[in-house]
């Protein structure tokens, strides 16, 4: 599995560079996978998302420890400043009433009040300022990392997110739809069923009618046995059967229009069987939305990668938990 570009994720103010940067890298990274190999597809998203918060915690705690003593800091307030400020304007006010000369200054009061309220907002920013310069002379002394420590748990976080979203998407995703050439080189889940014969290897070039007998090789690695591919000249409506299942084969350069799909699954329904459809290149919306009505499975098959992908629910349902799953006495 490729790494994930380091330039997704800004670890600037986390404090850490070099090889302690690549080295917290890597293990956020390897605890994701492993973490995305013990959850459970079906788990709620709090129950991992509670252990990735946890790890981050722990390991931000280990890197940036809290102060052993806990301490309460100042809280300096510059209420003095517009309380003074208030009172000030208040006698001001008694005067200016009791005053005649001062009533009769004019202009003037206004300038004399001007410049009270611009000397209160300069005397007011410059405590407010001192106050503040005063908290963080505190913080530097008591805990000079809060800042690097709340955003390396916030970079942890983001980092085991990803890469865990990818990691567990990879190992709970069907073998079938891996490119052949790949399969071993993923952790992957046990597979929920008995494969009838191996996983179809990739294929060179492929004809219609061996595109009916790649088919035939899906459906037993999918776990169905007694499979029989129909006679290339009369198929009867369908070119793979078995016993629990009728399978139409396409392959054709256009997606398969609903019509096709009505026709097998008419055909399955009067034998009693689930219908399959294994196409080449995929199918049409409206397709998807009767062959999800219908119970049909859709299959895209990639005979040059050596994959199958499930285009309808059913097909989801038989490449998680393998056509056994699907067959008609468990429907």
């Amino acid at each position: 599995m490729a790494p994930i570009p380091s330039t997704r994720i800004d670890w600037s103010g986390t404090g850490l560079r070099g090889t302690a940067l690549e080295d917290l890298q890597r293990e956020a990274e390897d605890y994701a996978e492993r973490l995305a190999t013990m959850i459970d597809r079906d788990a709620y998203r709090s129950e991992w998302d509670g252990a990735i918060h946890k790890w981050a915690h722990a390991k931000t705690r280990t890197i940036y420890p809290s102060p052993a003593q806990r301490r309460t800091p100042p809280e300096p307030s510059a209420a003095w400043v517009h309380a003074t400020f208030f009172l000030g304007y208040f006698v001001f006010l008694l005067l200016l009433a009791s005053v005649k000369p001062l009533r009769d200054a004019g202009s003037g009061v206004f300038l004399i009040l001007a410049g009270f309220i611009v000397l209160w907002v300069v005397v007011a920013k410059s405590v407010s300022s001192s106050n503040k310069a005063m908290v963080e002379r505190w913080w530097e002394e008591y805990d000079p990392h809060r800042f690097e420590r709340g955003r390396l748990y916030a970079v942890l976080c983001q980092t085991v997110n990803a890469r865990f979203e990818i990691a567990h998407a990879e190992y709970h995703r069907p073998v079938s739809s891996i490119p052949a050439p790949d399969v071993d080189t993923y952790p992957r889940e046990r597979v929920k069923w008995t494969p009838r014969s191996a996983r179809p290897e990739p294929m060179a070039s492929c004809t219609d009618r061996q595109a009916e007998f790649l088919a035939k090789q899906w459906m037993e690695f999918l776990g169905e046995s007694g499979c029989v591919v129909s006679a290339a000249t009369r198929d009867g409506g369908a070119d793979v059967v078995s016993l629990n299942f009728m399978a139409e084969v396409k392959h054709h350069a256009s997606v398969i229009p609903p019509a096709m799909v009505r026709a097998v699954v008419g055909v399955a329904h009067v034998e009693g069987k689930v219908p399959l459809f294994f196409a080449r290149t995929g199918y049409t919306d409206a397709s998807v939305e009767f062959a999800d009505r219908a119970g049909a499975a859709l299959f895209a098959y990639d005979f040059a990668r050596g994959t199958l992908a499930a285009k309808s629910k059913m097909a989801r349902r038989a490449l998680s938990e393998g056509l056994p799953a699907i067959a008609p006495d468990l429907l």
